[in-house]
């Protein structure tokens, strides 16, 4: 007696071919093929966008408009690119905030937001200046009528001097100072940085960004 290999079906001596499958008897089964599996799709990958969106389209994950911030704490899209620009083509407005403010203010561009911050830095920078030389003036003054004047007042006479001398010293140390505090900011506008000048920067004049 024999058995197919195909289909397990006995069959009788000397049959050389299965009955119910056709199979060779004594012919090794051929191996079951497994079909081919179709590959896993890759995950897909967020676009990049080299690009503003046009005009009434949505806007893309990941990407934010000029003047927004981005997703994640990133800088918005242009804006560094555009404050860089706006420095390299108005640098020579932002030197001269800080030695005639004027110039910028009443002639430079008025879409330059570089020009625009740096000239209000130059401003504050001039008021907060004037301001004090105006109070040590008007201080040296009162001290020196005090020194003439009669009555009880004459009594300041043998220090009055002294107190001309610390005023003065006190506005040449001052001047000194504020003299620095200029250099910086010319410093950081040839450097095209929006950075704030000490004491004086925090004081917004004009509207800047």
């Amino acid at each position: 007696m024999a058995f197919c290999t195909n289909c397990g079906t006995q069959t009788e001596d000397g049959v050389r071919f299965c009955p119910s499958c056709g199979t060779e008897i004594g012919a090794t089964a051929a191996p079951q093929q497994t079909p081919p599996q179709a590959p896993e799709s890759a995950q897909p990958q967020q676009p990049v966008w080299r690009g503003a969106p046009q005009p009434g389209a949505p806007t893309p994950q990941g990407y934010a408009a000029p003047g927004q911030g981005a997703p994640g704490g990133q800088p918005a899209y242009g804006a560094p690119s555009d404050w860089a620009s706006d420095a390299q083509q108005n640098k020579v407005w932002g030197v001269l905030a800080y030695i005639l403010f004027l110039i910028p203010l009443l002639a430079g561009p008025k879409n330059s937001q570089y020009t625009r911050y740096h000239t209000n830095q130059g401003l504050s920078f001039f008021i907060v200046w004037v301001v004090i030389v105006i109070v040590l003036n008007i201080v040296s003054a009162i001290v020196t009528a005090a020194m003439f004047s009669g009555g009880g007042l004459g009594l300041l006479y043998g220090y009055g001097w002294g107190g001309l001398v610390i005023f003065s010293i006190i506005g040449t140390v001052l001047g000194i100072i504020f003299a620095i505090i200029g250099i910086i900011g010319i410093v950081h506008a040839v450097k095209g940085e929006k950075k704030p000048l000490p004491i004086v920067g925090k004081i917004n004049i004009l509207k800047v960004q």
